[in-house]
């Protein structure tokens, strides 16, 4: 919040020897795009001195004594121009970048201050924002206008807010005892991802409607703009002993942080981390602890791109000739973190974020929230599998804990044809699950399914399972988020499409007992069979790090399958190869995910298959499609006896 101030000429008073002034100050709104205000800091020209900025930082911590008048100590006392040229250029800066817990301060204010024969300032009044201060108006003969006067502060309605914001602060920073500085950095980034929205009513034409920007309305609605992101992971990272900065830009409109970790400063962006879209999938770490360089790449010549999938006039996703989404590139507006202000409130020069340790960590590579349980961290890696993140010698890793979720296809409009694949790595799922901690205990989704996991074994358990009605077919679980009502899963017909909520039973009676196939291949009734032999199965080993004894992780597994005249016709006639796809199932008979491959574009009859399948796989089902339409023949369900089990 800035000041600026316009000083309303010096209005004299009966008082023998006393003369009294007013000036009224108004706080820009700095980051506001539609407005075209920029953010400006505090005049350098004339930069205070050490006895100037004891004086102005005198008076921030008088402030939350919520006083009406603040007397101004003998040695901070300055005559009136210098004074007004302070308070006027520097202490909105000061508020806004050292103390967002100063909430109260009206957005349009006026101060007064009391003139000795000497002309210099003793006391200062503040105004109160109307939210915390009762009004009258009072005629001024001076400049033959009304003026507000203020006469009650509601010093109550202060605290009970100020209560408010400890109470979330606590909340927030509770669950990292025993965390390094860097993992309660991580914690509190993801903490607001999860649990904060963005306010899209900054974007708004209609009068008197914005987006929240101080620290008690980002807290209590739960929604605000940079402001807001910003304020609270300062006063977070604070209240941890963490050294946190703002760091405002004229070139963005913007405003985000810096944070200190290990004797260095890295940017943290936490309101690009988390993007517009309602949906948790679009959480991000790519404004996560990067250097001053990096952020600029990250917006590379002032611009970067959103992508989507080209639509018809009805909705659908286009495809393209191969069966795959169309997509379509284009720049956002305002994009770049190219440059920011290079003084800090008070004239000194701006934090500088050289180091390069975290550059090429694996924390920048999460799409989706991190959750923390047990004393240890877990997220989806570009892979879609389930990760513990591994912080050891200064390094951070991602080892793989659950890889069954790789598998994983969130299909094109549910259409069960093409689905959304990586933009760089073209077999992976551009849509990953997310995770959400529930009482303690890690949850996970897939397109129609939710699972418990467990910390211990590193396995999941399928607690929830999507059978919408038939208006609902074509949507998909895209993610999950808690409350206080519960677990909730977040689905819709696309990505980034509307979202409804759906109460999820914490209850392991509600496990599916059945495999999920009918859900997965709906319009599939009668497909043609194919022949699969018996496989021949071997074992990949690793060795336990705990135990230091090697244990079997999944199977190699090699079958040969006939495919019926009938599917090389048809595929033969679209030009496109066959594609075995190979469902795997635990020994409840639920669905564990698929291995598929491309055997040969020719579609010969008879072909090899190998395959890996998951050390719990107890029984395969295996399709022939052609491309990604639907399966065009099917075998049957055929057990798998492992090594261990032939002994």
């Amino acid at each position: 919040l800035i000041v600026s101030a316009l000083l309303i000429p010096y209005t004299a008073f009966a008082a023998e020897n006393t003369r009294y002034g007013y000036g009224e100050g108004v706080i820009k709104d700095p980051f506001d795009s539609r407005t075209g205000d920029t953010f400006s800091l505090a005049a350098t020209s004339e930069p205070l001195n050490e006895n100037e900025k004891e004086l102005i930082n005198y008076i921030a911590d008088k402030i939350p004594e919520l006083n009406e008048t603040i007397e101004i100590p003998e040695k901070y006392q300055l005559p009136e121009t210098r004074f007004a040229y302070i308070y006027t250029n520097y202490m909105g800066s000061l508020l806004q970048f050292e103390h967002p817990e100063v909430f109260y301060l009206s957005g349009k204010f006026s101060y007064e201050y009391k003139l000795d024969p000497q002309h210099t300032v003793t006391s200062l009044k503040l105004i109160y924002s109307k939210d915390y201060a009762d009004f009258h108006l009072e005629f001024d003969d001076q400049t033959q206008e009304y003026r507000e006067i203020q006469d009650v502060i509601k010093v109550d309605e202060i605290r009970k807010a100020q209560e408010v914001i400890a109470d979330e602060i606590n909340n927030i920073t509770s669950g990292t005892e025993g965390m390094t500085d860097l993992q309660k950095a991580l914690y509190v980034h993801d903490y607001i991802t999860v649990n904060y929205d963005y306010d899209t009513r900054v974007y708004s034409d209609e009068e008197g409607v914005d987006g929240n920007r101080t620290l008690d309305k980002m807290i209590k609605e739960k929604t605000g703009v940079c402001q807001g992101y910003t304020y609270l992971y300062m006063t977070a990272m604070r209240k941890l002993g963490i050294e946190c900065a703002p760091v405002p830009s004229d070139a963005l409109n913007h405003i985000w942080n810096k944070v200190k970790i290990e004797g260095e400063w890295y940017n943290v962006d936490v309101t690009y981390d988390d993007p517009i879209s309602s949906n948790s999938i679009s959480i991000s770490h790519d404004y996560f602890l990067v250097n001053d360089e990096e952020i600029k790449e990250l917006d590379p010549s002032n611009i970067t791109y959103e992508y989507y999938y080209q639509q018809d006039a009805d909705g659908n996703i286009v495809t393209d000739e191969k069966g795959e989404p169309v997509i379509i590139e284009q720049p956002k507006e305002n994009s770049c973190h190219i440059s920011w202000n290079d003084k800090n409130w008070d004239g000194s020069p701006a934090i500088i974020s050289a180091s390069n340790k975290f550059s090429y960590s694996p924390l920048h590579s999460i799409d989706g929230t991190t959750v923390y349980a047990n004393g240890k961290f877990y997220c989806f890696n570009v892979y879609n599998d389930l990760c513990e993140i591994i912080f050891e010698n200064e390094q951070q890793f991602l080892r793989e804990r659950y890889v069954l979720s790789r598998d994983y296809r969130w299909f094109a409009q549910g259409q069960h044809r093409s689905y959304y694949t990586n933009l760089y790595l073209k077999d992976t799922p551009f849509y990953s699950s997310t995770l959400a901690l529930y009482n303690e205990k890690v949850y996970f989704n897939s397109p129609n399914t939710v699972y418990e996991f467990d910390t211990n074994t590193y396995t999941a358990k399928a607690i929830y399972e999507y059978d919408g009605t038939p208006d609902d077919s074509e949507t998909y679980l895209y993610g999950l988020k808690t409350s206080d009502h519960g677990l909730l899963a977040e689905y819709s017909v696309e990505p980034f499409g509307d979202v409804t909520l759906i109460d999820i039973p914490i209850k392991a009676e509600t496990a599916p007992t059945t495999p999920p196939m009918p859900e997965v291949f709906p319009e599939f009734n009668k497909p043609l069979p194919c022949t699969v032999d018996t496989p021949e199965i071997t074992e990949n080993k690793m060795v336990n790090e705990e135990t230091q004894e090697e244990e079997v992780v999944s199977y190699n597994v090699s079958v040969d399958v006939t495919i019926p005249d009938e599917v090389t016709e048809k595929t033969e006639e679209v030009s496109k190869p066959v594609t075995v796809v190979v469902a795997q199932y635990d020994e409840n008979g639920t669905f564990m995910g698929f291995a598929e491959e491309v055997i040969d574009e020719s579609a010969q009859q008879s072909t090899t298959k190998s395959f890996t399948v998951d050390a719990n796989c107890s029984s395969l089902k295996t399709f022939v499609w052609s491309g990604f339409i639907l399966p065009l023949a099917m075998a049957e369900a055929i057990g798998l006896t492992t090594p261990a089990q032939a002994e």
